[in-house]
């Protein structure tokens, strides 16, 4: 075999590994209706303690709720949004809160009437259609009663470690 042979093996060779890598790794980030015929979904946990998480947000809906939260941490402490923008961009949210005096109760309240407001906005403009607003609702519901039984067992987790420390 020549040197000229062996060097086009080679580069087929490597075009083969890559076009598969390619190919690989779509599948693997893939949530299209293709791969959950394939078998390829996201399944919640089937675990008998806790609801099932929700699937992933997309990102167009993370920016949505991320401008939201600014205009609530705004409307609740009565800062300016350039304020807030900056003074939460280097601390988590929890810390934020707790600094400024608000509860992650109210805060959570109020993102939950902002979303509802949302929901309703966009069911009278005909983005989506009743059906999907009570589905929303029957979402951000079923959300709410996960955050309950989660912060329910946080609870007793705690008791139950201070009952372990001072019998």
């Amino acid at each position: 075999m020549e040197k000229k042979d062996t060097n086009k093996i080679y580069w087929l060779l490597a075009a083969a590994v890559i076009a598969i890598s390619i190919i690989a790794t779509g599948m693997a980030f893939s949530l299209s209706p293709q791969m959950e015929s394939a078998g390829i979904i996201h399944e919640p946990s089937a675990s008998p303690q806790c609801p099932p998480m929700p699937p992933p947000i997309p990102f167009g809906v993370k920016l949505l709720l991320h401008a939201q939260e600014l205009n609530v941490l705004s409307q609740l402490t009565g800062k300016s949004m350039d304020i807030i923008k900056e003074q939460t961009r280097c601390k988590p949210l929890p810390e934020f809160l707790d600094e400024n005096g608000i509860t992650p109760e109210l805060f959570r309240t109020v993102m939950d009437e902002r979303a509802l407001i949302l929901v309703k906005q966009a069911s009278v403009a005909n983005i989506i259609t009743k059906g999907q607003a009570d589905e929303i609702a029957d979402m951000m519901n079923k959300h709410a009663s996960y955050l309950e039984v989660y912060k329910a067992k946080k609870q007793n987790n705690t008791k139950l470690n201070k009952e372990r420390i001072h019998p």
